[in-house]
């Protein structure tokens, strides 16, 4: 599924990032990192099979929050379904 998110929005599920439609895009995932700025994200294929969560700038991550710009990305992952 490829899902369009936005400034204020919060991230539906894991998604892989394919396109920045603004100058930037920031988010907020201290719940997951501790990092008390939001994050700048690129959609740069990481080449690291071991990158810890800090190190994937190209993966949005479900229940975080786009604090800045609009970007495109496609669902990998999602939780159980009940």
């Amino acid at each position: 599924m490829i899902i369009q998110v936005a400034q204020g929005d919060k991230i539906p599920a894991d998604m892989r990032l394919l396109e920045i439609k603004t100058t930037s895009l920031k988010v907020e995932q201290s719940a997951l990192t501790g990092e008390s700025q939001p994050v700048s994200k690129y959609p740069d294929t990481i080449r690291k099979p071991d990158a810890v969560i800090t190190e994937k700038l190209n993966i949005l991550f479900s229940a975080t929050l786009v604090a800045t710009g609009t970007a495109i990305g496609v669902v990998f992952a999602t939780g159980n379904i009940r």
